[in-house]
């Protein structure tokens, strides 16, 4: 059997789930009021409750915007690389 009929996960798979999972981390610490996929594979993202909802073309933006609050949060705690 080659390698190629074996059944993988498609990269574009991965990166929905793994953004979805930041998604919840960015809410849960309040870093965003809300963040959901919509079937277009856009994202809806709020900061806050009154703030206007912002739409990311797909989830690598997602990921974008999680490594942004990373970079973010270790800058204000003066950790570097």
């Amino acid at each position: 059997m080659s390698s190629s009929t074996t059944s993988q996960p498609s990269q574009s798979a991965n990166t929905g789930a793994v953004a979805s999972a930041w998604a919840d981390v960015l809410v849960r610490r309040g870093h965003l009021h809300a963040a959901l996929p919509v079937p277009t594979g856009q994202w809806l993202v709020q900061e806050g409750p009154k703030s206007p909802v912002l739409v990311l073309p797909g989830p690598e933006d997602l990921l974008d915007l999680a490594a942004q609050v990373q970079r973010d949060e270790n800058a204000v705690r003066g950790v570097s690389r």
